[in-house]
């Protein structure tokens, strides 16, 4: 899976879906194998976060403990929620804003490959309630029709 975020500038996404435009404040989601580009209009600067599959249906499950019964519930749940294979939540140049510095921070502990030695402070930075909240409040969000 595949999270973008359009820091600075805009582009076009071209997929197996069509084309859509996004540009600076926008979050573009793409599931697993999702083919995609873009054709930038100028310049574009974005951050890509590449999630595992398993490791979102883990979190998924634990963030829904109370009403999931297993692993195997969350899966079929982050079907539904997640059911476009392509979104784009256009959460605005402020609340993007928000994300940056939990952003730069990702990169910066990731750059050098040490994953094990800072997987939990990489998984800290994803679970901050203020990263999720972000997102959760973008639901207004558009998919490739």
């Amino acid at each position: 899976m595949k999270l973008i975020v359009v820091r600075d500038g805009s582009a076009v996404l071209l997929s197996e879906f069509g084309e859509r435009p996004v540009s600076s404040g926008d979050l573009v989601l793409l599931g697993s194998n999702v083919l995609c580009g873009s054709e930038p209009e100028g310049h574009i600067t974005v951050t890509t976060l590449y999630l595992d599959a398993d490791y979102v249906v883990d979190q998924f499950f634990w963030q829904h403990a109370a009403i999931l019964t297993d692993r195997f519930d969350a899966a079929g749940m982050v079907e539904q929620v997640y059911s476009e294979p392509a979104q784009i939540l256009r959460l605005g140049e402020d609340r993007a804003g928000m994300l940056m510095p939990w952003l730069d921070e990702l990169v910066a502990l990731s750059v050098e490959g040490k994953y094990q030695e800072r997987f939990h402070r990489m998984h800290a930075l994803l679970k901050r309630p203020g990263f999720r909240s972000v997102v959760r409040r973008a639901r207004a969000r558009s998919s490739w029709g």
